[in-house]
């Protein structure tokens, strides 16, 4: 009985499960450096146009 709770097999998936997850965890850690920046410049890049039309329209009204 204690073999088939504590068998090779269930231990192999364990290990597996934990080598998965140490591999995905690491994808995201490296995904999150190498796009931050990219996300970061495209955010400021969009409000500076928002934030440019906005005062063509404000000046545009006051004409």
């Amino acid at each position: 009985m204690r073999r088939l709770i504590f068998g090779k097999k269930g231990q192999s998936t364990l290990e597996y499960v934990i080598i998965w997850t140490a591999i995905i965890a690491a994808i995201l850690v490296a995904a999150n450096t190498v796009f931050r920046s990219a996300i970061e410049n495209a955010v400021d890049e969009t409000s500076t146009k928002i934030e440019t039309e906005v005062q063509n329209l404000t000046g545009s009204i006051g004409d």
